[in-house]
């Protein structure tokens, strides 16, 4: 099982595979780590890449972190002072 998985993920990974249309964009609210209440005011000024997955989710996260990071790599190369401010 582990091995087809792998080769479906591998294979997977250079596509690009979508559903829907996201709704971007208007005001936004989240509870912090800490409890706190922070929106999208709270970042006026700054960049800001927000990711919603699953703690457990083997099949869809780790491909859609790949997409995260080759956005990241390509920033890095097209503007690596604006990279170097992601954490």
């Amino acid at each position: 099982y582990n091995i087809e998985r792998e080769r479906r993920l591998e294979s997977a990974m250079g596509r690009v595979v979508s559903t829907g249309k996201p709704a971007i964009g208007g005001p936004w609210s989240l509870i912090d780590l800490e409890g706190n209440l922070v929106t999208n005011v709270s970042f006026q000024g700054k960049w800001l890449l927000l990711y919603f997955g699953f703690a457990r989710c083997p099949d869809i996260c780790p491909s859609e972190m790949l997409k995260i990071a080759r956005v990241i790599d390509q920033l890095k190369e097209s503007n690596p002072q604006l990279a170097a401010k992601i954490v």
